[in-house]
Protein backbone atom coordinates (compact mmCIF):
# COMPACT_ATOMS: atom_id res chain seq x y z
CA UNK A 1 0.00 0.00 0.00
CA UNK A 2 1.23 3.45 -1.18
CA UNK A 3 1.22 6.56 1.10
CA UNK A 4 -0.59 8.32 -1.98
CA UNK A 5 -3.31 5.68 -1.50
CA UNK A 6 -4.32 8.05 1.48
CA UNK A 7 -5.68 5.92 4.41
CA UNK A 8 -8.19 7.81 6.32
CA UNK A 9 -7.46 6.15 9.60
CA UNK A 10 -3.74 7.39 10.02
CA UNK A 11 -2.32 8.99 12.58
CA UNK A 12 0.07 11.38 12.36
CA UNK A 13 3.51 12.03 14.89
CA UNK A 14 5.63 15.25 14.90
CA UNK A 15 8.14 15.70 17.83
CA UNK A 16 8.20 19.37 18.36
CA UNK A 17 5.37 22.14 17.23
CA UNK A 18 7.14 24.98 16.03
CA UNK A 19 7.60 27.08 12.75
CA UNK A 20 10.01 24.97 10.69
CA UNK A 21 9.50 23.68 6.91
CA UNK A 22 8.62 20.31 8.07
CA UNK A 23 5.93 21.14 10.79
CA UNK A 24 4.35 23.73 7.56
CA UNK A 25 4.21 20.91 5.22
CA UNK A 26 2.76 18.78 7.97
CA UNK A 27 0.36 21.41 8.72
CA UNK A 28 -0.75 21.86 4.54
CA UNK A 29 -1.52 18.18 4.23
CA UNK A 30 -3.19 17.83 7.42
CA UNK A 31 -5.31 20.78 6.18
CA UNK A 32 -5.81 19.43 2.52
CA UNK A 33 -6.73 16.12 3.93
CA UNK A 34 -9.44 17.86 6.15
CA UNK A 35 -10.76 20.10 3.27
CA UNK A 36 -11.49 16.54 1.61
CA UNK A 37 -13.12 15.16 4.08
CA UNK A 38 -10.74 12.64 6.07
CA UNK A 39 -10.20 12.37 9.52
CA UNK A 40 -6.85 13.07 11.14
CA UNK A 41 -5.32 12.68 14.37
CA UNK A 42 -2.26 14.74 15.35
CA UNK A 43 0.13 13.57 18.10
CA UNK A 44 2.90 16.31 18.99
CA UNK A 45 4.27 18.28 21.53
CA UNK A 46 2.17 21.28 23.59
CA UNK A 47 3.93 24.05 22.46
CA UNK A 48 2.98 27.11 20.24
CA UNK A 49 3.43 26.67 16.20
CA UNK A 50 2.01 26.24 12.90
CA UNK A 51 0.63 22.41 14.00
CA UNK A 52 -1.36 24.26 17.02
CA UNK A 53 -5.35 24.76 16.66
CA UNK A 54 -6.03 22.64 13.18
CA UNK A 55 -9.63 22.97 12.52
CA UNK A 56 -10.53 19.37 12.07
CA UNK A 57 -7.81 17.41 13.26
CA UNK A 58 -7.98 15.39 16.51
CA UNK A 59 -4.84 16.76 18.21
CA UNK A 60 -3.32 14.87 21.39
CA UNK A 61 0.26 16.61 23.13
CA UNK A 62 2.91 15.05 25.20
CA UNK A 63 5.05 17.59 26.61
CA UNK A 64 8.52 18.89 24.67
CA UNK A 65 10.61 21.90 24.80
CA UNK A 66 14.42 21.93 23.96
CA UNK A 67 16.57 23.58 26.36
CA UNK A 68 19.77 24.88 25.84
CA UNK A 69 21.56 22.32 28.13
CA UNK A 70 21.78 19.25 25.64
CA UNK A 71 21.75 16.63 28.25
CA UNK A 72 18.32 18.20 29.28
CA UNK A 73 17.16 18.24 25.74
CA UNK A 74 17.93 14.34 25.40
CA UNK A 75 16.24 13.57 28.39
CA UNK A 76 12.96 15.87 27.70
CA UNK A 77 13.59 13.95 23.96
CA UNK A 78 13.30 10.48 25.36
CA UNK A 79 10.39 11.06 28.29
CA UNK A 80 8.50 13.09 24.80
CA UNK A 81 9.37 9.40 22.78
CA UNK A 82 7.41 7.58 26.00
CA UNK A 83 4.45 9.59 26.29
CA UNK A 84 4.43 9.33 22.22
CA UNK A 85 4.07 5.78 22.66
CA UNK A 86 1.39 5.76 25.55
CA UNK A 87 -0.93 7.67 23.33
CA UNK A 88 -0.15 5.71 20.12
CA UNK A 89 -1.33 2.68 22.44
CA UNK A 90 -4.25 4.08 23.66
CA UNK A 91 -5.61 5.18 20.54
CA UNK A 92 -4.59 2.33 18.79
CA UNK A 93 -7.73 0.74 17.28
CA UNK A 94 -8.42 4.45 15.75
CA UNK A 95 -5.92 4.13 13.33
CA UNK A 96 -4.45 1.41 10.97
CA UNK A 97 -1.12 3.35 9.54
CA UNK A 98 1.22 5.90 11.57
CA UNK A 99 2.79 8.48 9.64
CA UNK A 100 6.09 9.94 11.65
CA UNK A 101 6.88 13.30 10.30
CA UNK A 102 11.05 13.70 10.60
CA UNK A 103 13.73 11.20 11.84
CA UNK A 104 12.69 12.47 15.62
CA UNK A 105 9.29 10.70 16.74
CA UNK A 106 11.24 7.21 16.52
CA UNK A 107 9.24 6.44 19.50
CA UNK A 108 6.10 5.93 16.87
CA UNK A 109 8.24 3.79 14.77
CA UNK A 110 8.92 1.17 17.87
CA UNK A 111 4.84 1.08 18.58
CA UNK A 112 4.38 0.56 14.92
CA UNK A 113 6.52 -2.38 15.56
CA UNK A 114 4.85 -3.68 18.58
CA UNK A 115 1.42 -3.40 17.25
CA UNK A 116 2.33 -4.46 14.05
CA UNK A 117 0.93 -1.44 12.65
CA UNK A 118 2.52 -0.03 9.51
CA UNK A 119 4.22 3.07 9.37
CA UNK A 120 5.79 6.05 6.85
CA UNK A 121 8.39 8.17 6.85
CA UNK A 122 8.68 11.43 6.16
CA UNK A 123 12.19 12.62 6.19
CA UNK A 124 12.97 16.34 5.47
CA UNK A 125 16.46 16.87 6.70
CA UNK A 126 18.91 14.91 8.52
CA UNK A 127 21.03 17.60 10.15
CA UNK A 128 21.38 15.58 13.61
CA UNK A 129 24.38 15.07 15.41
CA UNK A 130 26.14 13.01 16.95
CA UNK A 131 26.54 11.04 13.94
CA UNK A 132 26.35 7.90 16.21
CA UNK A 133 22.49 9.44 17.15
CA UNK A 134 21.53 9.88 13.77
CA UNK A 135 21.82 5.92 12.71
CA UNK A 136 20.20 5.00 15.76
CA UNK A 137 17.31 7.55 14.40
CA UNK A 138 17.71 6.03 11.20
CA UNK A 139 17.25 2.12 11.95
CA UNK A 140 13.66 1.93 12.27
CA UNK A 141 13.25 3.23 8.07
CA UNK A 142 14.84 -0.31 7.66
CA UNK A 143 10.97 -1.31 8.43
CA UNK A 144 8.91 1.60 6.78
CA UNK A 145 5.96 0.27 4.74
CA UNK A 146 7.48 3.75 3.07
CA UNK A 147 10.04 6.28 3.26
CA UNK A 148 9.58 9.61 1.17
CA UNK A 149 12.14 11.77 0.95
CA UNK A 150 11.96 15.33 -0.22
CA UNK A 151 14.79 15.55 -2.70
CA UNK A 152 16.76 13.47 -4.71
CA UNK A 153 20.16 14.80 -3.49
CA UNK A 154 18.39 13.39 0.22
CA UNK A 155 17.42 9.74 -0.89
CA UNK A 156 20.80 9.34 -2.42
CA UNK A 157 22.55 10.67 0.69
CA UNK A 158 20.94 8.88 3.31
CA UNK A 159 17.99 5.64 1.21
CA UNK A 160 21.14 3.39 1.20
CA UNK A 161 20.04 -0.36 1.38
CA UNK A 162 16.65 0.74 1.55
CA UNK A 163 14.03 -0.15 -0.63
CA UNK A 164 10.56 1.26 -0.46
CA UNK A 165 11.80 4.70 -1.39
CA UNK A 166 9.86 7.80 -2.87
CA UNK A 167 10.62 10.91 -3.63
CA UNK A 168 8.00 14.37 -3.20
CA UNK A 169 8.93 18.00 -3.39
CA UNK A 170 7.42 20.02 -0.70
CA UNK A 171 4.42 21.97 -2.17
CA UNK A 172 3.21 25.17 -1.77
CA UNK A 173 -0.57 24.77 -0.39
CA UNK A 174 -3.40 26.47 -2.61
CA UNK A 175 -4.02 29.14 0.30
CA UNK A 176 -0.61 30.28 0.27
CA UNK A 177 -0.52 30.47 -3.15
CA UNK A 178 -3.87 32.75 -3.20
CA UNK A 179 -1.87 35.13 -0.96
CA UNK A 180 1.37 35.42 -2.64
CA UNK A 181 -1.01 36.59 -5.78
CA UNK A 182 -2.88 39.30 -3.68
CA UNK A 183 -2.06 42.72 -4.62
CA UNK A 184 0.95 44.31 -2.41
CA UNK A 185 0.99 48.01 -2.18
CA UNK A 186 4.10 49.55 -2.86
CA UNK A 187 7.21 49.82 -0.71
CA UNK A 188 8.82 52.53 0.49
CA UNK A 189 11.83 50.64 2.34
CA UNK A 190 14.34 50.93 -0.87
CA UNK A 191 15.81 47.49 -1.56
CA UNK A 192 14.88 44.43 0.96
CA UNK A 193 17.22 41.38 1.60
CA UNK A 194 15.21 38.70 3.30
CA UNK A 195 16.10 35.26 4.69
CA UNK A 196 13.92 33.05 7.05
CA UNK A 197 16.07 30.18 8.68
CA UNK A 198 16.66 28.61 12.08
CA UNK A 199 19.21 30.19 14.57
CA UNK A 200 22.29 27.90 13.29
CA UNK A 201 25.57 29.55 12.75
CA UNK A 202 25.41 26.82 9.24
CA UNK A 203 22.65 28.55 8.45
CA UNK A 204 24.44 31.39 7.52
CA UNK A 205 23.09 34.00 10.19
CA UNK A 206 26.38 35.32 10.63
CA UNK A 207 27.12 35.80 7.02
CA UNK A 208 23.91 37.35 6.59
CA UNK A 209 24.72 40.30 9.49
CA UNK A 210 28.12 40.91 7.76
CA UNK A 211 26.17 40.94 4.37
CA UNK A 212 24.26 43.64 6.36
CA UNK A 213 27.37 45.50 6.99
CA UNK A 214 28.77 45.39 4.06
CA UNK A 215 25.83 46.94 2.36
CA UNK A 216 24.39 49.68 4.51
CA UNK A 217 21.72 51.29 1.58
CA UNK A 218 19.88 48.38 1.45
CA UNK A 219 17.42 46.57 3.86
CA UNK A 220 17.85 43.06 5.25
CA UNK A 221 15.17 41.53 7.63
CA UNK A 222 15.82 38.53 9.12
CA UNK A 223 13.29 35.99 10.54
CA UNK A 224 14.43 33.20 12.86
CA UNK A 225 13.14 30.30 14.36
CA UNK A 226 13.58 31.23 17.52
CA UNK A 227 12.56 33.19 20.54
CA UNK A 228 12.90 36.53 21.34
CA UNK A 229 15.15 36.03 24.01
CA UNK A 230 17.33 33.65 22.17
CA UNK A 231 17.56 36.76 19.19
CA UNK A 232 19.01 38.60 21.93
CA UNK A 233 21.33 36.34 23.73
CA UNK A 234 22.53 35.33 19.95
CA UNK A 235 22.65 39.17 18.65
CA UNK A 236 25.10 41.64 20.83
CA UNK A 237 25.93 44.10 17.73
CA UNK A 238 23.99 44.47 14.83
CA UNK A 239 24.31 47.11 11.54
CA UNK A 240 21.25 49.82 11.75
CA UNK A 241 20.01 48.45 8.43
CA UNK A 242 19.49 45.02 10.14
CA UNK A 243 16.29 44.12 11.36
CA UNK A 244 16.02 40.93 13.08
CA UNK A 245 12.35 38.73 13.88
CA UNK A 246 11.45 36.17 16.20
CA UNK A 247 8.75 33.12 14.96
CA UNK A 248 5.97 34.22 13.28
CA UNK A 249 2.99 32.90 12.76
CA UNK A 250 2.38 34.93 9.84
CA UNK A 251 5.42 35.03 7.68
CA UNK A 252 3.71 36.86 4.25
CA UNK A 253 4.12 40.17 5.18
CA UNK A 254 8.16 39.92 4.75
CA UNK A 255 7.68 37.97 1.59
CA UNK A 256 5.57 41.02 0.38
CA UNK A 257 7.97 43.63 1.26
CA UNK A 258 10.88 41.72 -0.15
CA UNK A 259 13.06 42.29 -3.08
CA UNK A 260 15.60 39.28 -2.79
CA UNK A 261 15.59 36.07 -0.96
CA UNK A 262 18.92 34.26 0.51
CA UNK A 263 19.50 31.10 1.93
CA UNK A 264 22.85 30.68 2.88
CA UNK A 265 23.31 27.53 4.57
CA UNK A 266 27.02 26.62 4.18
CA UNK A 267 27.59 23.24 2.68
CA UNK A 268 30.79 22.56 4.59
CA UNK A 269 28.63 22.33 7.77
CA UNK A 270 25.40 21.28 6.14
CA UNK A 271 24.03 20.42 3.02
CA UNK A 272 20.40 21.61 2.78
CA UNK A 273 18.14 19.48 1.66
CA UNK A 274 15.29 20.69 0.14
CA UNK A 275 14.37 24.83 1.04
CA UNK A 276 10.73 25.65 1.66
CA UNK A 277 11.88 29.30 2.07
CA UNK A 278 12.99 29.53 -1.73
CA UNK A 279 9.73 28.26 -2.72
CA UNK A 280 7.70 30.83 -0.65
CA UNK A 281 9.66 33.51 -2.01
CA UNK A 282 9.87 32.41 -5.30
CA UNK A 283 5.68 32.34 -5.13
CA UNK A 284 6.21 36.17 -4.43
CA UNK A 285 8.36 36.63 -7.31
CA UNK A 286 11.77 37.24 -5.14
CA UNK A 287 15.11 35.86 -7.14
CA UNK A 288 17.16 33.93 -4.65
CA UNK A 289 20.62 32.80 -3.79
CA UNK A 290 21.21 29.90 -2.46
CA UNK A 291 24.10 27.11 -2.29
CA UNK A 292 25.19 25.43 -5.21
CA UNK A 293 25.07 22.26 -3.61
CA UNK A 294 22.09 19.79 -1.82
CA UNK A 295 17.91 20.20 -2.94
CA UNK A 296 18.17 23.94 -3.59
CA UNK A 297 19.31 22.85 -7.13
CA UNK A 298 16.48 20.62 -7.18
CA UNK A 299 14.61 23.76 -7.15
CA UNK A 300 16.08 26.70 -8.39
CA UNK A 301 17.56 26.80 -11.83
CA UNK A 302 20.86 29.05 -11.51
CA UNK A 303 21.08 31.90 -13.83
CA UNK A 304 17.48 31.10 -14.39
CA UNK A 305 15.47 32.03 -11.13
CA UNK A 306 18.24 32.87 -8.48
CA UNK A 307 21.95 32.39 -8.39
CA UNK A 308 22.96 28.82 -7.28
CA UNK A 309 26.75 29.89 -5.82
CA UNK A 310 29.34 29.44 -2.89
CA UNK A 311 27.45 31.11 -0.37
CA UNK A 312 30.15 31.27 1.92
CA UNK A 313 32.53 33.21 -0.31
CA UNK A 314 31.70 37.53 0.68
CA UNK A 315 32.63 38.57 -2.73
CA UNK A 316 30.60 36.88 -4.81
CA UNK A 317 27.44 36.99 -2.55
CA UNK A 318 27.32 41.03 -3.02
CA UNK A 319 28.22 41.27 -6.39
CA UNK A 320 25.12 39.28 -6.83
CA UNK A 321 23.35 41.15 -4.55
CA UNK A 322 24.20 44.48 -5.98
CA UNK A 323 23.63 43.45 -9.64
CA UNK A 324 19.82 42.46 -8.67
CA UNK A 325 19.43 46.01 -6.78
CA UNK A 326 20.59 47.85 -9.78
CA UNK A 327 19.98 46.00 -12.66
CA UNK A 328 16.06 46.32 -13.33
CA UNK A 329 15.70 44.12 -16.36
CA UNK A 330 17.70 41.22 -15.10
CA UNK A 331 15.67 41.39 -11.78
CA UNK A 332 12.90 41.75 -13.51
CA UNK A 333 13.79 38.56 -15.66
CA UNK A 334 14.40 36.21 -12.93
CA UNK A 335 11.42 37.46 -10.74
CA UNK A 336 9.44 36.29 -13.65
CA UNK A 337 10.55 32.90 -13.68
CA UNK A 338 10.21 32.32 -10.09
CA UNK A 339 6.91 32.94 -10.27
CA UNK A 340 6.10 30.43 -12.71
CA UNK A 341 8.62 27.92 -10.96
CA UNK A 342 7.06 28.42 -7.77
CA UNK A 343 3.77 27.23 -9.62
CA UNK A 344 5.36 23.78 -10.58
CA UNK A 345 5.69 22.85 -6.51
CA UNK A 346 2.03 23.33 -5.94
CA UNK A 347 -1.38 21.70 -4.66
CA UNK A 348 -2.71 22.72 -8.55
CA UNK A 349 -0.48 20.66 -10.03
CA UNK A 350 -0.09 17.89 -7.12
CA UNK A 351 2.51 17.21 -5.42
CA UNK A 352 5.55 16.70 -7.42
CA UNK A 353 7.71 13.40 -7.38
CA UNK A 354 10.45 12.18 -8.61
CA UNK A 355 10.83 7.73 -8.62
Amino acid sequence: MKVSEKLENRVYCHLFNDYSGSAVVLRDHLQKEVQEGRSCMLITSNTNGVLSGLKGVRTLHFPYQPASNKLITLLRFFWAQLCMIYLLWQNRKCFEQIYINTLLPFGAALMGYVSQTPWVYHIHETSIRPEIFKQFLKWPLIGAQEVIFVSAYLARAEGQGLTNIRVIYNGLSEEFMQQSEAPRTSKKKGFVVLMLCSLKKYKGVDTFVNLAAFLPEYRFNLVLNASMEEVDQYFQNRPSNLFIYPAQKNIHPFYAEADLLLNLSDPEQWVETFGMTLLEGMAYGLPCICPNAGGPLEVVENGVQGICCDVTHMATLLTHIRKFARDKTYYRQLSAAAKVRANEFTSRKGMKAVG
